[in-house]
């Protein structure tokens, strides 16, 4: 029973280094990146609140992107135009 508790050990460090080593991977890709983008799409239901928390994430991620594009799913509430202008003006 050791033994195999030892090996299940060993086997779990192996994924854990090997998606480590993926991440890693992943992140000295986006360093060589110097254009991508990012596409959000909003809707009437998505409380401003959570709207502002979203497009703040984006804006202050470690990655800066080259270009951040909101779509509009349907017509939106007034605050969340609001919103989106005020973000437009700032950015």
């Amino acid at each position: 029973m050791i033994a195999k508790n030892s090996e299940m050990i060993s086997s779990n460090s192996e994924k854990i280094d090997g998606n480590s080593k993926a991440i890693l991977s992943l992140e000295n890709r986006m360093e060589k990146l110097e254009n991508y983008s990012v596409i959000m799409s909003v809707y009437q239901k998505v409380d401003p609140k959570y709207l502002k928390e979203s497009i703040d994430s984006i804006l202050n991620q470690t990655y800066k992107t080259n270009e951040f594009i909101i779509i509009k799913d349907g017509p939106l509430l007034e605050v969340q135009n609001d919103l989106l202008t005020e973000y437009s003006k700032k950015y």
